[in-house]
């Protein structure tokens, strides 16, 4: 156990996966160190792809490893209806969701909206 991430360093041995925390910046760091040990990553945290996934995605390709997102968390959904939408032919312009639903939610603008996350 990493005592500045709070994760294991790496899957342990004879295991090609394991569980990443919650916590973005920890799974982020759960990533590269298990792209470092050449383990696949099927990554389950939202924050994380949001914030690092065409980062993580290209460490893994320089790796040789797989990185992917796991088929029914939210950003794999939102790929996927990307993908649905060009398809059919719309113009994507951007994509996304958001879960905090409350409406001091809604009323938030791009400085008072980090208050919600601390």
């Amino acid at each position: 156990m990493s005592e500045t991430t709070g994760v294991r360093s790496c899957p342990p041995e004879g295991r090609d996966c394991d569980r990443v925390h919650r916590q973005s910046h920890r799974a982020v760091d759960h990533c590269l160190a298990a792209f470092e040990h050449g383990k696949h990553v099927i990554n389950v945290t939202v924050e994380a792809d949001a914030f690092c996934g065409p980062l993580l995605a290209r460490k893994a390709q320089q790796a040789g490893i797989i990185y992917s997102l796991a088929y029914g968390d939210q950003p794999a959904l939102a790929c996927d209806l990307v993908d649905w939408a060009r398809a059919c032919g719309f113009p994507v312009v951007a994509a996304g969701r958001g879960h905090k639903w409350l409406p001091k939610f809604r009323e938030s603008t791009r400085t008072s909206v980090w208050d919600h996350w601390v």
